[in-house]
């Protein structure tokens, strides 16, 4: 207990490095829960648990483990993503509080999506939020930060509500709790009946794997997995004359399970975010 850590690093079962904050504090209880930031750009993954080697050792630490899968990281940013990042970097001077957390949210470093819900009822509403109060959704961020920005762009009197809970002290030092989530994770798995005609090869079948997982992958927080709108992406090129002209689905099916997949669509709560590997998406060719 009392153990300052400073410049700590940490190794995942891959031996890739994960940063600490420059000074991380273990707590009375022999525990501290910090952010830790991946030493590699791009979409390096971390299950729960994978976190467990001490990189720099110092006095008084003991263990390290991550209990939650880390946020996957990005590639470099295309246009189409500038442009919807700038139009929340304006939000935030906006003329409502709500949009203005919204922007903030956007603009903090490590934050890869998120979604902000309101309740401005007197009233409970059906995603659970208490009146008068906000929920945001992170993916992504130091939980700090997310948490300090909340708090200095709410309006006054509004109550945050999620899993997730920091104190924010303000500039007297009077301790606020600021509460938000991190989406669940929904893995989505798939199953395409075929009628193959000539030209087919199981290549094109690796593709609709693809395809299809990029969409779902795709979907916001929050978002619905339809099934007619995966129809689009398992026709690969459909009206360019792609490689659509070799198939036609003659069943799709989707589900949260490889057991209990249907023709039907998902439902995704407030807090959840669809996600699919391709190998979700089995591919069985019709006799």
């Amino acid at each position: 207990a009392g153990t300052t850590i400073t410049n700590g690093t940490v190794k995942d079962t891959n031996n890739v490095i994960w940063r600490l904050p420059d000074s991380v504090v273990i707590g009375v209880d022999g525990t501290v829960t910090a952010t830790a930031i991946c030493s590699k750009s791009g979409a390096v993954a971390a299950p729960a648990g994978a976190i467990t080697t001490i990189n720099t050792p110092t006095r008084g630490w003991t263990s390290v483990t991550n209990p939650a899968a880390a946020t996957v990281g990005a590639p470099a940013e295309t246009d189409a993503e500038l442009r919807i990042r700038q139009g929340q970097s304006v939000a935030i001077p906006s003329i409502t509080p709500f949009e203005g957390v919204d922007g903030a949210i956007a603009n903090i470093a490590g934050v890869t999506r998120h979604k902000l819900y309101e309740n401005d009822t007197g009233k409970t509403d059906g995603n659970g939020l208490p009146p008068h109060s906000i929920s945001a959704i992170v993916d992504g961020g130091n939980v700090t930060e997310i948490a300090r920005t909340i708090r200095g762009n709410k309006g006054q009197g509004v109550r945050t509500w999620g899993k997730t809970s920091v104190t924010v002290p303000d500039k007297y030092g009077n301790p606020h709790i600021i509460s938000f989530s991190r989406p669940t994770d929904v893995p989505v798995y798939g199953k395409i009946t075929l009628k193959v005609f000539a030209g087919y090869t199981s290549q094109i079948g690796v593709q609709i794997q693809q395809a299809v997982a990029d969409y779902i992958n795709r979907l916001m927080i929050g978002d619905q997995v339809l099934l007619s709108r995966i129809y689009s992406p398992a026709n690969l090129g459909v009206v360019s004359g792609g490689n659509a002209r070799y198939y036609d689905i003659q069943e799709l099916l989707i589900g949260k399970s490889p057991e209990a997949v249907a023709a039907a669509n998902i439902n995704i709560a407030y807090d959840e975010s669809a996600s699919c590997k391709p190998e979700n998406i089995i591919i069985t060719v019709a006799a």
